[in-house]
């Protein structure tokens, strides 16, 4: 149990400034080719491409190996967007 609530407290810490942050910057995460690209373009998560990713991950990072298709009710992502905001530093 106790590693279990040390990895949630891992990912919780992970969503700290996401909004904002560039893609593909979380330090000991191993990310995929494509996420790497999107990181070297300067690419950041605002909302904007917060909404673009989440509605459609493959189309935003082609090449992803993300499973996540995507969400396409836009109340869906704007809830989203927002609990992830309450993660600003």
């Amino acid at each position: 149990i106790a590693s279990s609530a040390a990895s949630d407290v891992y990912k919780r810490q992970r969503l700290i400034g996401i909004v904002g942050q560039a893609v593909g910057s979380v330090e000991g995460y191993q990310y995929s080719d494509a996420f790497v690209q999107k990181k070297q373009e300067g690419i950041v998560w605002s909302e904007a491409n917060l909404d673009a990713y989440l509605e459609n991950p493959k189309t935003f990072v082609k090449g992803t190996k993300m499973v996540f298709s995507g969400l396409k009710k836009p109340n869906e992502r704007s809830d989203i967007i927002a609990y992830l905001k309450t993660f600003a530093q």
